[in-house]
C-alpha cells in the first residue's frame, strides 16, 4: 500500500467531517427561527350553500360569527357584513 494514502483518508474523511457538521448546524439556524412563523389558522374550512338548501340559521350565524362577520341593519355593502331577517 502506498504510504500517503491513509494519511489522505483520515484529511478526507475529517474535511467532510467538519463540512457536514457546519452545515448541519447552518440548517438547523435557518429553519429554526421560522418554526413559529408559521399561521395556526385552518383556511380550508368550507360550508356549501345552494339555492333551495335547507339551513340550521343558527349554523349558520355561529360560523358566520366566528369568521368574523359582523350584523348591520341594512343591506350589507362591504365585506364580512351579515344583515338578518327573521324567516331568511
Amino acid at each position: 500500500m502506498v504510504p500517503w494514502v491513509p494519511p489522505a483518508l483520515l484529511l478526507a474523511l475529517s474535511v467532510l467531517a467538519v463540512y457536514s457538521y457546519r452545515l448541519s448546524e447552518d440548517i438547523d439556524r435557518r429553519f429554526s427561527g421560522r418554526r413559529w412563523r408559521v399561521p395556526s389558522v385552518v383556511y380550508s374550512d368550507t360550508t356549501l350553500l345552494y339555492p333551495g338548501q335547507p339551513v340550521n340559521p343558527s349554523f349558520l350565524l355561529e360560523k358566520l360569527k366566528r369568521l368574523g362577520y359582523r350584523s348591520v341593519s341594512h343591506r350589507p355593502g362591504q365585506k364580512g357584513e351579515m344583515y338578518v331577517q327573521p324567516g331568511s
